[in-house]
C-alpha cells in the first residue's frame, strides 16, 4: 500500500518559498499547481520545482535542500489528492490561529493562482463552453477578488462565511477537474474511434 504524503503547513511552505527566493505566495503557488493537475497536464515534480526557484544553490546547502523537500511534499500531497479515489484535495491556506484578514487574502490568492494556471494551459476561463464549468470559474474569479472588511461583533458570522467560501472553492475545483477530465476522455475516445475506421 502506498504511503500518503501530508500537505505541509502554510507556514512551512511560506518559509521554503522565501528561502529559495521563489516567485509567488504559498496559496498562489498551490492554486496554480492544482490548476495544472485539474487540466490533466503532465506535471513533473523536478520541472515544477525548477520553475519556482529563481536562484542557484550549492548542492551541499542543507537549508535549501530542506526547503526543496517541503515543496516536493507539497507537490506529492497534491498529486496524491488528485489521484485518490475520494479526490481528497485540500487547499494550502493558513491555519485557524491566523487572523481572518490574512486567511481571506490567502484564499483570494489561491483562486488567483488557480485561474492563472488554467489560463496558462489554455483553458477558456472567461467563456468556457460548459455552463457548469463556466459558473464554477466565475465563482472562483469572484473569490479571487474578495477582501476582508471587519465589522463590529460579527466574528462568528465572518468565520462561518470564510469556511463556506473555502468549501465552495474546493467544490468548484472538484467540478472543474471532473469536467475537464471527462472532456479529455471523450476527446481521446473520439480520436481512437477515428483511428479505428
Amino acid at each position: 500500500m502506498n504511503s500518503t504524503t501530508s500537505l505541509p503547513s502554510f507556514e512551512a511552505a511560506a518559509q521554503a518559498l522565501e528561502l529559495l527566493q521563489a516567485l509567488g505566495t504559498p496559496a498562489e503557488t498551490h492554486g496554480l499547481l492544482c490548476a495544472l493537475f485539474s487540466s490533466g497536464a503532465i506535471v513533473r515534480q523536478e520541472a515544477w520545482l525548477s520553475s519556482l526557484i529563481t536562484t542557484h544553490f550549492e548542492s551541499d546547502d542543507s537549508k535549501a535542500k530542506a526547503a526543496q523537500q517541503v515543496l516536493a511534499n507539497l507537490y506529492l500531497a497534491t498529486e496524491q489528492g488528485f489521484h485518490s479515489e475520494q479526490f481528497e484535495i485540500k487547499l494550502l491556506l493558513p491555519g485557524d490561529e491566523v487572523d481572518l484578514e490574512s486567511r481571506v487574502e490567502a484564499l483570494a490568492e489561491w483562486c488567483q493562482g488557480f485561474i492563472s494556471g488554467l489560463n496558462l494551459i489554455g483553458v477558456p476561463v472567461e467563456n468556457h463552453p460548459d455552463p457548469e464549468v463556466a459558473e464554477a470559474l466565475q465563482d472562483l474569479m469572484e473569490i479571487s477578488c474578495v477582501s476582508y472588511v471587519e465589522e463590529q461583533g460579527e466574528d462568528d458570522e465572518a468565520e462561518k462565511n470564510y469556511a463556506e467560501l473555502v468549501e465552495h472553492t474546493r467544490l468548484a475545483v472538484v467540478l472543474v477537474y471532473g469536467e475537464l477530465r471527462s472532456a479529455e476522455t471523450q476527446k481521446a475516445g473520439a480520436q481512437s474511434s477515428k483511428t479505428l475506421h
